[in-house]
């Protein structure tokens, strides 16, 4: 069952990564975190969309199921619960990091087998975009992680699924608007994940640490709030 659900993935991601190589105007790599632009075409969206999903559908029961065989076992045996906390953010951090080199492969892949080449024109921008993109993906992925703890994999997969749907439809309205300065899209966090959209919102690249070092803030807060109530849950 694991290996049909990997190949699958797989699948999509290649799928994913076909239809971005289509649009692309050239053969550099960090074309594929272009994302959609604001009040974009809807076939983008759809596309953007479909790939947030391969994430969130992939992990889909991988904590709850890891709770049920580890978690039982770990507890049992009177090991910490802040152990086992650790092993799970541990875990859903290597599953982004190794989806992101699948992802990253299947791109460089079709792009050499479609239009013969593939370039890195700025591998140092390359490499802050593909950092953004794992602290996006792993924050929201986290928070889905902490829902199933408590509640059920649908009801995570759909709240993940449907925060980014949300912060898309939120970021056109305050791109529509002259009510609200368009710098307040920074606040919707899939907006960070998407090229096009930073190179809008942010004019200097040294911010892209700043806003680098505040979603790394942001994830070890939660984390450290998640951790309070995570050694009150009852497990067994």
């Amino acid at each position: 069952m694991k290996n049909i659900k990997n190949i699958i993935f797989i699948a999509a991601l290649c799928i994913a990564a076909y239809l971005q190589i289509q649009v692309s105007r050239d053969t550099d790599l960090i074309n594929m975190y272009n994302g959609v632009i604001f009040n974009g075409n809807i076939t983008f969206y759809i596309r953007c969309f479909f790939l947030f999903a391969c994430y969130s559908l992939y992990t889909y029961n991988e904590f709850e199921t890891y709770m049920k065989e580890y978690g039982v076992l770990l507890v049992t045996r009177e090991k910490s619960r802040n152990r086992l906390l650790m092993r799970l953010t541990e875990r859903l951090l290597r599953l982004i990091i190794q989806i992101e080199c699948i992802k990253i492969l299947c791109y460089v892949v079709l792009m050499i087998i479609i239009k013969g080449r593939i370039t890195a024109n700025n591998p140092f921008e390359l490499i802050k975009i593909v950092i953004l993109n794992i602290l996006v993906i792993f924050l929201i992925m986290f928070v889905q992680m902490i829902v199933e703890l408590y509640f059920s994999g649908n009801i995570a997969v759909c709240i993940s699924l449907a925060y980014f749907l949300f912060s898309l439809d939120i970021s056109d309205f305050i791109e529509r608007s002259n009510l609200v300065p368009s710098k307040m899209n920074l606040l919707m966090i899939p907006n960070l994940m998407m090229k096009v959209r930073l190179d809008m919102l942010i004019k200097d690249t040294g911010m892209h640490f700043v806003v680098i070092g505040i979603l790394m803030l942001i994830v070890i807060i939660l984390y450290l709030l998640i951790k309070r109530q995570f050694l009150k849950k009852d497990i067994i």
